[in-house]
């Protein structure tokens, strides 16, 4: 499995709503259409401590059976014509690779004991 995250940063002169709206309607319309994708997330940046100006706007997670197939993926002339839209709406699209390292789980809260009645 292969973990691959799209950070994108809209160019100044295209509004939040422009931009948002591009990726929820037909840039997600893509991606479930994606063959190989096992599933994908779409993140939006609003805010961060001590970060005058945002670094990216939009994080996307997407996760793969593996590297070939995302490859494959984004090779594709569909992938291509998406990318170009992308392009026109953001000044930055990078795509990176990562591996996960659990640094602490999630723990299940225990269930109520269920108190027997008389």
């Amino acid at each position: 499995m292969i973990r691959v995250v799209q950070e994108l940063k809209k160019k100044p002169e295209v509004s939040v709503e422009e931009f948002q709206g591009f990726i929820l309607k037909s840039y997600a319309r893509f991606l479930k259409e994606l063959a190989g994708l096992r599933s994908a997330s779409v993140k939006f940046v609003y805010g961060g401590y001590q970060v005058e100006e945002l670094p990216v706007d939009c994080c996307i997670e997407m996760e793969f059976r593996n590297e070939d197939l995302f490859k494959k993926a984004v090779e594709s002339e569909e992938a291509r014509k998406i990318l170009e839209e992308i392009n026109r709406l953001a000044e930055k699209s990078v795509f990176l690779y990562l591996r996960e390292k659990a640094v602490k789980k999630p723990q299940a809260k225990q269930a109520k004991k269920k108190i027997k009645k008389k």
